[in-house]
């Protein structure tokens, strides 16, 4: 995830943070989205006071890009030509690195703001699959991952291919589902 903004609006993250209460409007794909979950922890962590706008469907940069909001939490691939004919700036990277699709552009926790929330896929069996099945997919899914074909895709689409055992992935899942269940209970959506 990163924040962008429209040419003619913030300059940085910090002219978001410290913009008035209420005149700042973020747009999102979404309540309880990944994109929603990520503005929330940047704008929550560093006390600023926007308007969280859900989108659907891709509405967000549309109406970034018809400046009806000052700014959106996405996938940075999904904004790559928008930002390189100049019509949206990328000002951080809301993830734990830097994304190598803009990889000049500095990460919110570089910046000062606590905030890492990686988006990641992964692959998922119904409890109680036999482990030698388990153990057959998790071999594919990592040669899979490993390969250049993958890694080419990734490169083109924007994503960053990692392997993780089923192990942990799972303590993955755990540690991100305690993040998110606590930003939820600091945004008010979970008692």
């Amino acid at each position: 995830m990163a924040l962008f903004d429209g040419v003619s609006h913030c300059k940085s993250v910090r002219s978001f943070i410290f913009a008035p209460p209420g005149k700042v409007r973020i747009g999102n794909s979404g309540t309880g989205s990944h994109t929603h979950f990520s503005a929330a922890a940047l704008f929550t962590s560093s006390g600023a006071k926007v308007i969280e706008v859900p989108f659907g469907e891709g509405q967000a940069i549309v109406n970034l890009l018809g400046s009806r909001i000052e700014g959106v939490v996405q996938l940075p691939a999904a904004l790559v030509p928008h930002v390189r004919n100049g019509d949206l700036r990328v000002l951080a990277v809301l993830g734990s690195a830097r994304d190598p699709v803009f990889p000049d552009v500095p990460t919110a926790a570089e910046l000062g703001y606590d905030v890492r929330l990686d988006m990641w896929r992964g692959i998922a069996v119904p409890k109680g699959t036999p482990t030698p099945i388990i153990i057959s997919l998790q071999g594919a899914v990592e040669k899979t991952v490993h390969s250049q074909s993958f890694a080419d895709a990734g490169k083109a689409l924007g994503f960053t291919p990692a392997y993780l055992s089923a192990e942990e992935f799972g303590m993955l899942i755990a540690s991100d589902d305690a993040k998110l269940a606590q930003l939820m209970v600091d945004l008010g959506l979970k008692k």
